[in-house]
């Protein structure tokens, strides 16, 4: 309990954001100071997110030091209204998404709140030099990572096209809006004060198109201009268009010559795509071990996606499989934020790998990740609620978080939600939905989404021969509830001929299977 005439104490907070080149954390010039707030439940002074986002636009997250500093929750993971701990004394970075995102107005006032000061703390340190040649340098392919790899092992599908669940990892966004400034430029330009640093801020002005139209061709130029003198940036930003071909033709083989180069400077991005190429085999046979060396050396310097990855490999590949340094690269991906990370700790702590069983802990993390809308967490509390795990059973909470992750195309959780509506279990009994989340689930090679297609063609439209065709897709990716249903067609005749070695075959490789 507080008296009446005690001050609350002062939290100083300031934006910040990551640079998209160098990964490293930027702090804005000014510095906001909140009256902080008595929370009587937690016993202790907070601040709430909403006074958080009253003042800075979009923030993220709030660190502490090199730790994300979580939402408070109350025993039963209640998290509203979104509030933090307080650390009078001591400045907390407000993570933002970009640096003209930050501080909206420098005496925005909450009451109650004090006015912000001036931060001392210096400006990210730019590239300065001279252009001198204007002409792409010749490269030495015999010393480069991508001497050896083909024209025609490069990727049909484009490789921005992120893999959603867990086990996979996603590809990076490359539309980057965390450039330096380039208010004030005019064509004409390039060889004004900044020297080679000014080609690359011009080329991301094409790039981005901000105050001009967008133009892939000139930024390409630009940035070329800037990446033959060693700009880590432009050398990052035309591996990224060269993979995606954005103003060029899409060429992996040239896409990891640019990372490289920028790579080897020590651009934590650079490093992270170049895990990425090995990883996913964009342009080059999947090499694990290449993508893990890679993935260290961006984990190594903060950079939250690729702690995932380096996490993820831990976790999934057979042969690379330990949970501790699973573990242990999921906490520092999941402290800056990483929805992910956040979900791949929940499992751990969920299945007890690497750690103890730890049930409050592993929903801890599934809620973490789930209010950021990763769609594998939100399928997993919903199973959680459905199933009544550790929880009371609530088919209302479970059909909700299904319809979320449903809606961003996670195939159980449409497969799941079909069953909802199926069995009426949470809402009334709606067999044109259930049919066409199954339809949507199965399309994307769901084997139980298939055999629940083929259960509604025997049980609810009476369409044997239909079922069997269902029946036989899933069976064909070993769903063993299709075998054993496909095996009773056989043997009955029902949907299909009469046939009892039929029946056997799809019954004993079932039985194989699970083991019987």
């Amino acid at each position: 309990m507080t008296s009446s005439t005690q001050v609350a104490p002062i939290q100083s907070l300031r934006a910040v954001y990551r640079d998209s080149v160098s990964g490293a954390i930027v702090p804005l010039p000014t510095i906001v100071n909140f009256r902080t707030r008595f929370d009587c439940k937690a016993g202790e002074y907070i601040i709430l997110w909403n006074d958080v986002k009253t003042v800075f636009k979009n923030p993220m997250h709030v660190m502490h030091e090199d730790v994300a500093v979580p939402f408070l929750a109350d025993e039963d993971f209640d998290f509203e209204p979104l509030r933090i701990s307080a650390y009078p004394g001591v400045t907390l970075n407000v993570v933002i998404e970009a640096p003209e995102t930050g501080v909206e107005s420098q005496r925005v006032q909450i009451s109650p709140m004090v006015s912000p000061t001036s931060s001392t703390d210096p400006p990210l340190s730019s590239y300065n030099g001279v252009p001198q040649n204007l002409e792409r340098p010749s490269k030495d392919k015999s010393h480069s990572l991508a001497s050896s790899i083909t024209q025609d092992s490069q990727p049909d599908a484009d490789p921005n096209i992120a893999k959603d669940n867990l086990g996979n990892h996603s590809q990076p966004t490359v539309e980057h809006d965390n450039g330096p400034s380039v208010d004030g430029l005019e064509d004409g330009q390039e060889q004004g004060k900044s020297g080679v640093d000014e080609y690359y801020v011009r080329g991301l002005s094409y790039y981005k198109g901000k105050d001009i139209p967008k133009d892939y061709q000139k930024a390409r130029d630009f940035f070329l201009l800037a990446a033959n003198q060693g700009h880590i940036g432009a050398q990052y930003i035309l591996g990224c268009m060269y993979q995606n071909g954005y103003g060029v033709t899409r060429d992996c083989i040239e896409a990891m010559e640019w990372y490289e180069m920028s790579a080897e400077q020590g651009c934590a991005n650079s490093q992270y795509s170049l895990g990425q190429m090995y990883d996913c085999g964009y342009g080059i046979g999947k090499d694990r071990y290449k993508a893990m060396e890679w993935y260290q050396r961006s984990a190594n310097q903060g950079y939250a996606m690729a702690q995932f990855c380096l996490g993820d490999l831990y976790y999934t590949c057979e042969d690379i499989i330990n949970y501790p340094k699973a573990l242990e690269w999921y906490q520092k991906s999941a402290d800056q934020g990483n929805a992910k990370a956040q979900n791949g700790l929940g499992n751990l702590y969920f299945n007890g790998q690497g750690v103890t069983y730890d049930f409050f802990k592993g929903l801890k993390w599934y809620r973490k990740s789930a209010v950021q809308g990763y769609s594998a967490a939100q399928c997993k509390l919903a199973d959680i609620f459905y199933n009544g795990i550790g929880v009371t059973t609530d088919y209302a909470k479970a059909l909700e978080l299904y319809q979320k992750a449903a809606e961003q195309g996670h195939a159980r959780a449409q497969c799941a939600l079909g069953d909802l509506y199926y069995r009426g279990h949470g809402t009334a009994v709606n067999y044109t939905k259930a049919s066409g989340l199954y339809l949507r689930s199965a399309a994307q090679g769901n084997s139980a989404a298939q055999y629940k297609i083929g259960l509604a063609y025997c049980e609810v439209d009476n369409d044997p021969s239909k079922a069997v065709e269902w029946f036989q897709r899933a069976a064909e990716l070993k769903n063993t509830d299709a075998m054993g249903a496909l095996g009773s067609m056989y043997e009955t005749g029902n949907g299909v001929a009469k046939d009892p070695l039929m029946a056997l075959r799809w019954r004993s490789a079932a039985s194989a299977i699970v083991g019987l």
